[in-house]
């Protein structure tokens, strides 16, 4: 990916300019089964993040390229869903971002929220149905 390494956990995956794709995450009910299967298929490796419990960094090679969260069954309420990917565009304000998409006719699924050494990060689903998740750096990383 284009773009100069950001002071991260998600270190140079998490680059890009706003309203460009940041990150994509892998929610599923089976963290062994994903993980051995990308593992298998891609050779992706795994490590786990610092200080969040449940998630894991998609490694290719020493590169960060994605998630992968472990969700509980009682987490997909009201109705269960099946394992997914959600992508995450880069935004210069959450906030903002999420009062727009509610005024386009959007809903925001998770309203924003700060996540240590990440920055503001939100998940919205668009007019339409679909999911996606916003992104605000930490302030001082680089872009």
């Amino acid at each position: 990916m284009p773009g100069k390494q950001q002071r991260t956990n998600w270190g140079a995956a998490m680059t890009g300019a706003d309203g460009h794709f940041y990150w994509n995450e892998l929610l599923t009910q089976d963290s062994d089964g994903a993980m051995a299967f990308y593992r298998n298929t891609l050779g992706w490796g795994f490590k786990p993040a610092e200080g969040i419990e449940g998630y894991w960094v998609i490694m290719q090679g020493a590169e960060p390229v994605g998630g992968l969260s472990h969700i509980a069954a009682a987490q997909q309420q009201p109705q269960a869903l099946p394992d997914r990917w959600i992508s995450y565009l880069r935004v210069g304000d959450v906030d903002r971002c999420v009062e727009l998409a509610r005024a386009a006719g959007g809903r925001a699924l998770r309203p924003p929220f700060d996540l240590p050494k990440v920055g503001r990060v939100a998940l919205l689903q668009d007019k339409g149905g679909a999911v996606i998740g916003f992104v605000q750096p930490e302030s001082g990383e680089d872009s």
